[in-house]
Formats: structure tokens, sequence, C-alpha cells
């Protein structure tokens, strides 16, 4: 998928010359439309506000009037400034639209209005409202992006949110995990035991880890930083620094945190033949998340090499039988990519952040 700047903003003029033959007109007949729009979909007609601002390319034109509006606010159109006053819900209706059209497989449009949201956000006020919605809002549209394999655009988003918010934690831990992304499968690993060749993902890692450590110098108790600046220093072969971490992290209160930190740790020594330790680190593991597939997978192997075959078997076969889907997912199937269910709820709350 193209990058999020490389063409999404240039095709705002394409597509608001050509959609439907619309062109665009008077700038306070184009602000009054959008200014509808915005307050239907604020007040809970937004399916309507979407497929009417989907229909008409009108309100594209609007990133000028709203520039001018921010600037000289006693010199707009009345319909001008009641956008800009309602501009969170006018993101959300961008952006919702976008994720509509995603949805329905056209990306060339979907990315019109995620610019166009983008563009929004940046002439926003420095009210306390709209601060808090955006410091909300970029990690919210960066983790689906992230969610739906779009690491580079998750990137290109979150760099201008980190530049607006420059100390926002949640941005900058977001920021590094679509790095952590991008170098991870740039270099092919997940779990594996083969030498790792440090190519073109180490760029990627080290940026990964400058935004971990960024996040931690600033609160050093945000574990999930913690837990991914350890599996990056791993990748990037710095193993004792990793363990620091990584051992840190696996005294969590949170449960999913602290299987993680137990799981990369495990893999880490059985990677450097310290069998012993990596069976003990995939039981503690399965203690924080039982019947975790990647732990019991790991165990069953750890427990094979160190000559207990009997009991591997007897890890390895819940394992690997059929089942339905458990209640509690493997942490580790969502730890690059994210719980799509969570992306969803945090959509859900930042919507409802746009319509107060």
């Amino acid at each position: 998928m193209r990058a999020f700047l490389g063409g999404a903003i240039a095709l705002i003029v394409t597509w608001a010359g050509s959609a439907g033959g619309a062109t665009l007109g008077d700038p306070t007949t184009d602000a009054t439309l959008f200014a509808g729009l915005v307050e239907k979909y604020r007040h809970g007609d937004s399916d309507d506000a979407i497929r009417e601002l989907i229909g008409s390319a009108r309100s594209l034109g609007m990133m000028s009037v709203m520039r001018r509006a921010a600037k000289a606010p006693a010199k707009a159109s009345a319909p001008a400034r009641m956008a800009l006053a309602a501009l969170p819900a006018a993101v959300m209706l961008h952006t919702e639209a976008g994720l509509y059209l995603y949805g329905q497989n056209d990306a060339t449009r979907a990315w019109v209005h995620w610019s166009q949201a983008r563009a929004l956000a940046e002439v926003a006020l420095t009210e306390r409202d709209q601060d808090e919605f955006l410091r909300a809002w970029y990690p919210a549209l960066g983790s689906y992006f992230l969610g739906r394999y779009l690491a580079v655009d998750a990137i290109d988003f979150l760099e201008h949110g980190l530049k607006r918010f420059p100390d926002e934690a949640p941005i900058a831990l977001a920021l590094g995990e679509a790095h952590e992304v991008r170098g991870t499968f740039a270099e092919g690993e997940i779990m594996s035991v083969r030498p790792r060749p440090l190519t073109e993902g180490r760029g990627e890692l080290l940026a990964a880890e400058h935004f971990f450590r960024g996040v931690l110098a600033r609160d050093p108790s945000l574990v999930e930083a913690r837990l991914r600046r350890g599996r990056v220093l791993d990748l990037l072969r710095e193993t004792d620094a990793a363990l620091a971490e990584l051992q840190q992290a696996g005294t969590a209160d949170s449960d999913k945190v602290r299987y993680l930190a137990h799981l990369f740790t495990a893999d880490l020594r059985r990677r450097r033949s310290e069998l012993p330790a990596a069976r003990e680190e995939f039981a503690l593991a399965l203690e924080a998340w039982p019947g975790a597939q990647a732990a019991s997978l790991g165990l069953a192997e750890a427990l094979h090499s160190l000559g207990e075959r009997g009991e591997a078997a007897s890890v390895l076969g819940p394992a690997i039988e059929e089942r339905s889907p458990p209640a509690r997912p493997d942490p580790f199937r969502s730890y690059h990519f994210g719980d799509r269910e969570e992306q969803r709820r945090r959509l859900e709350d930042v919507k409802a952040m746009a319509r107060r």
C-alpha cells in the first residue's frame, strides 16, 4: 500500500475536481455545506453525514477556508467558525468516511478522507477539548493502520501526531511499535532460532528502540514500552541489555505483559542454549497465561531438547489439537499488529469524544 503522504494529499485535488462531476464553488456555500454535515454527524446522524460527505466533493475544498478561519476567526464566515469550533467532529467525520471506504475496498478514496482528516487536525485550535481529542485520535487511528498491516502509513501518520504533541507517550509508543513491526518483518523474524542478518531492518529497529527508550525516560512505569524495548534489543543482538529489560517487564501486574516478557526471555535463553533457564521461563509464561500455544510449543521443544520426551509430549498434545478458539487468545498472536477488537474500542472512544 502506498505511503500516506506519497499520494493521498495530491489525490484530494484530483478527487475534488472529478468526483461525480462536482466542482468547488463559493467558499461560503462550501463552508455551509460542510458545517451542516459536521453538525449532523455530531448530533448522531453519522451514517447520513458520512454518505453525504462521500457523495460530495465540495467539502474537500474546505482546507483553505478552515486555515483562514483558524488564523483570523473574526473575519471568517459563520459556517466556517461553526465547523472550526466543532473541529473534533469534522476530523472524525472524515476519519469515519475513510474507515467506511476502506471497508469497501476503496483504498484510494479512503486515503483522501484520512488525509483530509489529518490536515484538519493540523489547523485545530489550542482549546483543551480539541487537544484532548487529538491526543487520543492519533494513536487510535495509527493503531488501526498497523492492524491492517499498513505500517508505513502508521509511521507517517504518527510522526505528524508526535510533532504536534512531542511529549505524548501513547503516540511515541505507537510510533515505536510501527517501527518495530517494519524492522521485525524486514528481517523475517518472529520467533525463529535461525541466525538473523541485520540488514535493511536494522534502521527500523534502532528507531523503535529510540522511541521506547524516550517513553521510558519520561515514565519508567510504562511496562509495555519496557517489554517492547527488551524485544527490540534482542533483535539487535544486545542480549544482555534485552534480558535486563525483559526481566523487569516480567514483574508487571499485567498478565499479558508478564506472559510476553517470560515468552521472549525463554526464546532468548533457548537461542543461547540455556535450556534449563528457557524451560523455567516458558513455565512462568504459562503461569501468567495458561494454555497459551506459543509458550506451550516452546516449552515442549525445550523439554524435548533436555531429553524429557514424555513430558514434552504431554505438553505438546493439548497445544496442537483442534479446538474452538480459546476464551483468552494467546497475546503473542496480536503482539505485532494489535488486537482488532481493542482497536475498534479505541476508535469508538474518540468518536464519543468528538460528539461532546
